[in-house]
């Protein structure tokens, strides 16, 4: 039996609005929070919680901070998971542990 075999290539566009107030700040949905919410920079990501750059871009590749990188190559951070992610007592909590050598 001679088996066939078909490639199938699809192609999808997404489109994503920003909105800005009059403070230049930016706006969009986040799709994990399912609303509407202040959209940052990687830029300005790295000033807000104090986090490299590399290890910013990798919470958001295991979706520890929400974000979305643009056609060119942008990456947009939802703020809310920003500063849910980045809360101090949580990473000072997280630090004990491995400290101790223990996890959560």
């Amino acid at each position: 039996m001679n088996a066939k075999k078909i490639l199938i290539t699809t192609e999808s566009h997404e489109i994503f609005v920003l909105r800005t107030d009059r403070r230049d700040r930016a706006y969009g949905h986040c799709r994990e929070c399912d609303r509407e919410v202040e959209i940052v920079t990687l830029d300005q990501a790295i000033s807000i919680s104090g986090i490299r750059t590399r290890d910013l871009v990798r919470m958001a590749e295991i979706s520890e901070i929400h974000a979305i990188e643009t056609e060119t190559g942008h990456l947009l951070v939802c703020k809310d998971s920003l500063t849910a992610g980045t809360d101090p007592t949580e990473r000072s909590s997280n630090e004990s542990h491995k400290s101790h050598g223990t996890s959560e």
